[in-house]
């Protein structure tokens, strides 16, 4: 699992790295980004499966980061972690698809617990893109068979209407 954290104070972005390193060693942390404008220039890059993301930094912002990964149709989970307890940035965070929203100060349990979360929707969606990617084969592997019936059976409702037809001269 690739984690991408953007937070403009430093203490934050390295406890963050130093709370992953702990809970999830088998995770691949991206460098660390100080602002939205880095984030992005790290995700044309890299695409993390997990951004960590603060909402207010400096340059681009995390609303305006998340505006922009939701434009270009970029999969992955967002975890917010901000120090505002706004509703209404916490509404507009939802609307670009993130579920995970923690207040600073937070506990390294909550840190543990939400991007573990955000780890199984990873998964989640992993699988069912396999699903989707397997059905698509099979429905593509079954496609001459299915134009050959069809086929068929429009060539022989032709032939019963011409014949049909035929019939209503005579």
């Amino acid at each position: 699992m690739k984690i991408l954290i953007a937070n403009d104070e430093r203490a934050t972005r390295e406890g963050l790295r130093a709370a992953v390193r702990r809970f999830f060693p088998q995770a691949e942390i991206l460098p660390l980004a100080a602002n939205g404008i880095e984030a992005l220039d790290i995700i044309s890059q890299i695409l993390p499966d997990i951004l960590i993301s603060d909402i207010v930094m400096p340059g681009m912002d995390g609303l305006q980061l998340l505006e922009t990964l939701y434009e270009k149709a970029y999969e992955m989970e967002f975890v917010i972690v901000s120090a505002y307890d706004n509703f209404e940035y916490a509404k507009r965070a939802m609307k670009l698809g993130v579920r995970h929203y923690i207040l600073k100060p937070c506990k390294d349990q909550e840190i543990q617990s939400v991007i573990k979360q955000a780890m199984k929707d990873v998964k989640q969606r992993r699988n069912i893109h396999s699903y989707l990617e397997k059905q698509h084969m099979q429905l593509l592997e079954s496609l001459p068979a299915i134009l050959l019936v069809t086929r068929n059976e429009l060539v022989n409702k032709t032939m019963d209407y011409i014949q049909e037809h035929l019939r209503d001269t005579d």
